[in-house]
């Protein structure tokens, strides 16, 4: 069995959730999942460790879109509907708490903007 631990966060709240799954072949890091009874979208695999005894524990990280920026759920109303639903099909709430890493980065990032180009007077 394989520990899986999931985060998932709104910008000001973040839970971490753990589960052990019997997989056919270990994933490895960049490859997505899907949890077939969740509503979760798919997930990216962020990290995957082996110990000195044969254990593998697989994070689920802060996930992105495809052009780099940080997803989160958009009120903490969705992420507790969420994280009810993932309780309800074996998952374990391990923490939860203030999102002060990954909710103080997308606060801080600044998108770059560019200038309007000035129309060519012919």
């Amino acid at each position: 069995m394989t520990k899986v631990r999931l985060y998932l966060m709104t910008k000001q709240k973040i839970v971490q959730l753990e589960r052990h799954i019997a997989f056919q072949r270990v994933p490895c890091v960049g490859e997505w999942l899907k949890f077939a009874r969740s509503g979760l979208f798919p997930s990216q695999v962020t990290e995957v460790t082996h110990d000195e005894h044969g254990n593998v524990d697989i994070v689920i990280g802060a996930q992105k879109d495809d052009s780099g920026e940080l997803l989160f759920h958009e009120t903490v109303q969705d992420l507790q509907e969420d994280v009810g639903e993932l309780v309800a099909d074996g998952w374990k709430v391990v923490s939860e708490g203030s999102n002060t890493y990954w909710g103080r980065l997308a606060s801080k990032r600044v998108r770059p903007t560019r200038p309007d180009k000035p129309k060519s007077r012919r």
